[in-house]
Parts: structure tokens; C-alpha cells; sequence
């Protein structure tokens, strides 16, 4: 993988989908697995893209929950997606798609940070 990709410039729910399921792992690995989950900013028009997309296969067992006034997209493991990340190999995966994507999708989505 090489770092720091640009930012990409077509939308593409499926993409954006597995971002937030990546970057959500490598957040519950790098908290030793304490974490509440993350929050991002997306658009309501963006977000909706991304729900009426016909595969939501890597939103599998994340808890999702979408707040259109703020525009938040709240996103927790639940215990059966914590224990994937349980493996090593998904962990160095979730880990360097995090290196390399952070700001891959920021025209679309951002992670917030506190």
C-alpha cells in the first residue's frame, strides 16, 4: 500500500463503507479494545448515498447511528466484529489501512477527534 493517497475525488458508498468499518478497527485495537466507537462527519446527502447503496456488507455487526441534524455518524463494534480484530493478521490490515487512508475520503467523510 503507498501512503498518504490523495484525496478521492469520485464517490463511492462502497469505499467509504469500509473506511469507516477500517479506520473503526484500528480505533478498538489501537484502545486495546475499550473504546465506545468513533464518530464522523458526514453529509446527509452523502449518507444517504451510502444507505441506499445495495451492499452494506462492511457495516456487518457495527452498531450505526446517524444523527441528520448534526450530521454524525456514530459507529461502535459490537462484540462478534471486536473479535475479528482479535487476529493478527486483520489487525496489521485494519493498522495500515489507517496509516495510508486516513484522508483518503475527506472530501466525503471525516473521522472527528477529540
Amino acid at each position: 500500500m503507498q501512503k498518504n493517497l490523495s484525496v478521492l475525488e469520485v464517490f463511492s458508498p462502497i469505499l467509504i463503507q469500509e473506511y469507516v468499518r477500517l479506520m473503526t478497527a484500528a480505533h478498538y485495537i489501537k484502545s486495546e479494545n475499550t473504546s465506545s466507537g468513533l464518530k464522523f462527519k458526514v453529509s446527509a446527502e452523502n449518507y444517504q448515498k451510502i444507505k441506499e447503496c445495495p451492499t452494506l456488507a462492511p457495516w456487518i455487526n457495527l452498531n450505526i447511528d446517524y444523527d441528520d441534524k448534526q450530521e454524525i455518524l456514530s459507529v461502535s463494534g459490537n462484540e462478534a466484529f471486536i473479535k475479528t480484530y482479535e487476529n493478527k493478521i486483520q489487525q496489521e490490515v485494519a493498522l495500515k489501512f489507517e496509516e495510508n487512508y486516513q484522508n483518503r475520503y475527506s472530501k466525503y467523510i471525516q473521522l472527528i477527534t477529540d
